[in-house]
């Protein structure tokens, strides 16, 4: 007998949640199937009751793998990775209206490398570098508009920053 991957998620949610939430069929969320390393299985839940999560996870209930958040909608929400229960590698989360919302990486569960935010326009909100989980370098924030707003000085010394430069709204 063939059991879909809706079906598993639906049969696990459903005992979880807590008030009504439509079923995978009534939200039409396509079939999902993660590609797990070896070593780990595929498992679903219900992640603060707003969110669909399939995420690859050891014996030992460690998660390692891809994981991915799925709004009730059935549109995707995060695309990330574990590495022995961290963060690693890409993390990309997107608005329920399917423009991208933040991308970078992260390296041994902290944020690392360059990370970009955006308005659900498309606009840049921030863009700067992390490393080792703090801000650094030189970052920049802007007006939904696109316009320069701030410009900060981050010290990965002490996960400080410092207000370099504000900019007028143009219009």
């Amino acid at each position: 007998m063939f059991i879909s991957i809706k079906s598993i998620i639906f049969f696990c949610l459903s005992f979880l949640k807590i008030g009504f939430y439509p079923s995978l069929d009534e939200i039409g969320m396509e079939e999902v199937e993660l590609v797990c390393p070896s070593g780990t299985k595929q498992v679903s839940s219900y992640e603060d009751h707003s969110f669909l999560e399939l995420r690859c996870e050891r014996e030992d209930g460690v998660w390692n793998g891809k994981r991915k958040l799925f709004y009730l909608s059935g549109k995707l929400y995060t695309d990330s990775e574990f590495c022995n229960g961290k963060l690693c590698g890409k993390w990309i989360t997107y608005y329920e209206s399917g423009t991208m919302k933040s991308l970078g990486t992260y390296k041994k569960g902290k944020p690392n490398g360059v990370w970009s935010n955006y308005y659900e326009n498309g606009n840049e909100f921030s863009k700067g570098k992390f490393k080792n989980g703090c801000k650094t370098k030189i970052w920049f924030f802007y007006y939904q508009n696109g316009n320069k707003h701030v410009k900060v000085l981050a010290n990965v010394d002490n996960c400080t920053t410092k207000v370099l430069e504000t900019y007028k709204k143009k219009e």
